[in-house]
């Protein structure tokens, strides 16, 4: 658009190139939004599914602790109750 101002183009073609330039440049800007907002949603839903893992790792995490807990008072239980045995 410059070199048709600078080369003494008429008006309308000018706005035409102006015109043209500025769809360019919409498409530019509206794929890199959409690009980028892609990205981010995805990366979102990733980070999400992650946390949504770890929940429930942490939760089976919880339920084995409270299993050994227990496994651990009964092998206390059977320690203390059972007679040792002298050989």
């Amino acid at each position: 658009m410059q070199e048709a101002q600078d080369s003494g183009a008429d008006e309308a073609t000018v706005a035409d190139l102006q015109a043209t330039a500025d769809q360019i440049t919409g498409q530019r800007d509206s794929l890199f939004r959409g690009e980028t907002l892609r990205g981010l949603l995805l990366s979102t839903f990733a980070w999400s599914t992650i946390g949504r893992i770890a929940g429930i790792a942490a939760v089976i995490a919880f339920i084995a602790a409270g299993a050994m807990v227990v496994l651990v008072v009964l092998g206390l239980f059977h320690r203390f109750r059972s007679t040792p045995s002298t050989t």
